[in-house]
């Protein structure tokens, strides 16, 4: 019963307004240090994938809203219940959304083939024709904090740079979810952090493939680690990490 209310879309877009109105009651209370997107993407208006952990997901709005881009944000959402809330709040933010298996035609979505392949195909058409900033988490599916090859493949094709993200929090609550979402708390300290632009070759064989996934994983890791040793986040399951 209470996974059925979960799938109205009544319900789904209560929560997502919820969502929009606490994210703004925690950026207009906390100190939010945000690193600026990457100058040659800027000036260049080069398209760039933006890639953060699915956990470390509600960084994404204070990564834009705190600075002052041209870029058209779009963000690659799932069909699950949680992603259609998601896909609710993201409309509030003025962001446009496409369906990681379905995509519908409205104001706010791209309408294309149905399935992976079609958001793929959207993803790439938006890249080559528009300036745009392409969100999207590469840990889709369990386990949490591990980097699939859709990222790599899409960059590959498109030849459009990948810039990874993460935040963190100085007080918050990482709940029991798959993916040890970080929720922070309003009065906080965050920072949110950004990579320089990455460019993955065209043409990559599966071997190629995987020794960039590897190195993005790793990256990524890397970004979120020092996120949270720069708020001293100690219960982090990242602030002991040493590579």
């Amino acid at each position: 019963m209470i996974k059925w209310i979960g799938n109205t879309w009544i319900v789904q877009e209560f929560i997502g307004f919820l969502f929009f109105l606490y994210v703004w009651l925690v950026i207009l209370t906390s100190r939010v240090r945000v690193d600026p997107y990457p100058t040659e993407l800027i000036e260049k208006k080069i398209s760039f994938f933006m890639s953060f952990w699915h956990g470390r997901f509600i960084g994404a709005p204070f990564s834009y809203l705190k600075q002052n881009s041209k870029f058209k944000p779009y963000v690659l959402i799932s069909k699950h219940r949680d992603g259609r809330a998601i896909a609710s709040a993201m409309r509030w933010f003025k962001t446009k959304t496409i369906d990681g298996s379905r995509a519908k035609k409205d104001s706010h979505s791209l309408k294309r083939k149905q399935g992976g392949v079609g958001a793929a195909v959207a993803i790439v058409h938006l890249m080559k024709n528009e300036n745009v900033l392409m969100a999207m988490t590469p840990d889709s599916r369990k386990p949490g904090y591990t980097m699939t090859k859709g990222l790599i493949s899409l960059a590959s094709e498109t030849g459009n740079p990948i810039v990874l993200m993460s935040f963190s929090a100085k007080r918050g609550a990482f709940l029991k979810t798959w993916d040890k979402f970080l929720f922070p708390y309003p009065f906080n300290s965050i920072v949110v952090k950004h990579s320089t632009p990455i460019y993955i070759p065209l043409h990559l064989t599966p071997e190629q493939q995987e020794e960039w996934r590897k190195k993005l994983e790793k990256e990524l890791l890397d970004l979120t680690t020092e996120c949270d040793k720069a708020v001293n986040l100690e219960k982090s399951p990242f602030y002991q990490r040493t590579e």
